[in-house]
């Protein structure tokens, strides 16, 4: 368990998240820290084995920090714990076109899975319906407002990394065929496109973390038969690249 990380740690973590890699000059930019005590914060997190530097001088996050990425909020003001154990909603978004099915494709801009390519969603806040979490966290990240969103299936998910939890979480699934708004090409979190069904599944077998219970939905979906039977899965996947 990770505690106590300094908020000036978290600030550098945060910056990396979001980039293949850094020079020092690119982390802090704006100068919003002292020059001496940035350094010293970079070369502790590079110390714990955080942070690597290259032959190049490009700073970004080794393994390990891509792991812990997963338990903390990097930017919270608050240095609580953050456990691995979770629950999230991604959602399945249809678009259906004369020349076949569509589905909307969110490729990453952020780490453990940068550049990925796969369905789209969030942490499900405390007290919020699993509904209301697919519509937030969707109209956060592709501009797209969900009309009459239905959860379809439950994967209790546990990524595996040499033995070792790398993330635990219940992961529910949304699926939505009707939407207004205007897709949100590109944000922080990453870039939004409509991309045939027979290439979303080709994205979801290579990913990382595939989950079989998405891939057996999107055959479902290529096949247009119904989704609206229920799903539970409880999946443990051995991660392949992070």
């Amino acid at each position: 368990m990770i505690k106590e990380i300094p908020y000036i740690q978290k600030f550098i973590i945060s910056k990396l998240i979001g980039a293949v890699g850094l020079r020092y000059s690119h982390i802090d930019k704006d100068k919003q820290f002292e020059n001496d005590l940035f350094n010293y914060h970079l070369q502790k997190l590079v110390k714990k084995g955080f942070v690597i530097k290259d032959a190049d001088s490009i700073y970004s996050l080794s393994e390990f920090g891509k792991k812990i990425i997963v338990d903390i909020s990097p930017l919270s003001q608050e240095n609580k714990d953050k456990y691995k154990f979770r629950v999230n909603v991604t959602t399945i978004i249809r678009q259906n076109r004369k020349n076949g099915i569509y589905l909307h494709a969110h490729k990453r801009k952020r780490h453990p899975f940068y550049g990925e390519v796969s369905t789209t969603g969030g942490s499900v806040d405390q007290g919020e319906s699993l509904i209301d979490a697919s519509k937030r966290t969707i109209l956060e990240k592709t501009g797209l407002e969900l009309i009459n969103p239905k959860i379809i299936a439950c994967i209790r998910l546990v990524q595996l990394k040499e033995s070792c939890v790398f993330q635990d979480l219940f992961l529910y699934v949304a699926y939505c065929d009707k939407f207004k708004g205007d897709l949100i090409e590109e944000n922080k979190f990453g870039l939004n496109f409509w991309d045939p069904i027979d290439r979303m599944i080709d994205h979801e077998q290579k990913a990382t973390s595939l989950s079989k219970t998405i891939i057996n939905i999107y055959k479902k979906i290529q096949k247009r038969e119904k989704v609206d039977q229920f799903i539970f899965a409880e999946e443990y996947i051995s991660l392949k690249q992070v």
